[in-house]
């Protein structure tokens, strides 16, 4: 028998924070909008191995399962297209008829060989509706996909990969052969999240996978789709350099130099403006010195002493005159 490698979802395989994964409309809209969540939130890492597993069905690896707790009939099928369409390899699921727990789903090809969700049949009910991960759900889902002769010995075969450590596989898995197959427990460091660093020691699978496929065991370069959109067609337009007419240059003015040439009124033979005529007139004597204001009047002066006895004179004729 080859390689089981059984998967949790929410935080293994995406990280299903985002709330439009539980609360989105019920439009085919809104299930074009979640596939494209779920590519952007996918584990790289966990979507790489398996698509090295899935080239290996059904020889080198038996089965790829899903097991979990979550209920969501939508998100789970969406989860499962969005790896069918990316790896391309078509598993078992839904292909064996009688198992009533598949009604539900919506009828497509799927990538998982089985899946199991919170809510099966087969899984005992808890008071925190929460159904512990066991070896036994493990040989419940190959039982439903036609694989019989899976008991303990095959579980040196199994590979289960969870965020949540503390599951009953844990103990199982550490009970069988004295813990040897302890390290089949992968469990994501930490609980993945498309904002932090994957520290998960994924080196157990590899060496497994490496041992049938003959490549390296390590994980390839983390490359992402891009997303969809509609094509877009560049043209290269050649560079033409054209001058708007707000750009032209000023005409130049004989008036405003603009460098230091020392052009001025002067030697353009340009008359002065009234402020300037006011302002460059020379004066056209010289200013009187401060202590002149207390001198006496020049002799000849207008406005001097001499004429002030003139009037004084006559004045005085004219009064003689009158009393006559």
């Amino acid at each position: 028998m080859g390689l089981i490698l059984v998967f949790d979802m929410d935080q293994t395989i995406i990280d299903s924070s985002d709330p439009y994964l539980f609360n989105r409309p019920a439009t085919p809209e809104a299930r074009v909008i979640l596939k494209e969540k779920i590519k952007h939130a996918l584990n790289w890492n966990v979507v790489n191995i398996m698509k090295r597993a899935a080239k290996l069905r059904p020889h080198g690896v038996t089965a790829i399962c899903m097991l979990t707790n979550n209920s969501s009939t939508i998100l789970v099928s969406a989860v499962d297209e969005v790896l069918y369409e990316l790896i391309g390899s078509k598993g078992k699921y839904k292909v064996h008829a009688g198992n009533v727990d598949d009604r539900e789903m919506p009828d497509k090809p799927y990538f998982f060989d089985s899946i199991m969700m919170r809510q099966h049949s087969s899984r005992p009910k808890t008071i925190d509706d929460n159904p512990p991960k066991r070896y036994i759900d493990i040989m419940n889902m190959m039982k439903l996909i036609g694989i019989h002769g899976v008991g303990l010995e095959t579980m040196k075969d199994v590979y289960f990969f969870d965020d949540i450590g503390t599951h009953n596989l844990r103990a199982e898995f550490n009970f069988m052969s004295e813990g040897k197959y302890k390290d089949h427990y992968i469990q994501i460091t930490p609980p993945y999240n498309k904002r932090l660093e994957d520290k998960t020691d994924y080196r157990p699978i590899l060496h497994s996978l490496a041992a049938i496929d003959k490549h390296q065991p390590e994980l390839p370069p983390i490359v992402a789709p891009l997303r969809r959109g509609p094509s877009i067609t560049y043209y290269k337009v050649p560079m033409t350099i054209t001058k708007l007419p707000s750009a032209q240059p000023l005409p130049q003015t004989p008036y405003r130099p603009r460098s230091n040439t020392k052009v001025n009124e002067n030697n353009l033979g340009l008359p002065h403006s009234p402020q300037e005529q006011a302002v460059h007139k020379k004066p056209s004597m010289a200013r009187s010195p401060l202590m002149d204001a207390f001198t006496s009047p020049r002799q000849g002066a207008k406005g001097g002493s001499k004429s002030r006895k003139t009037r004084t004179r006559h004045r005085r004729r004219r009064l003689t005159r009158r009393r006559k």
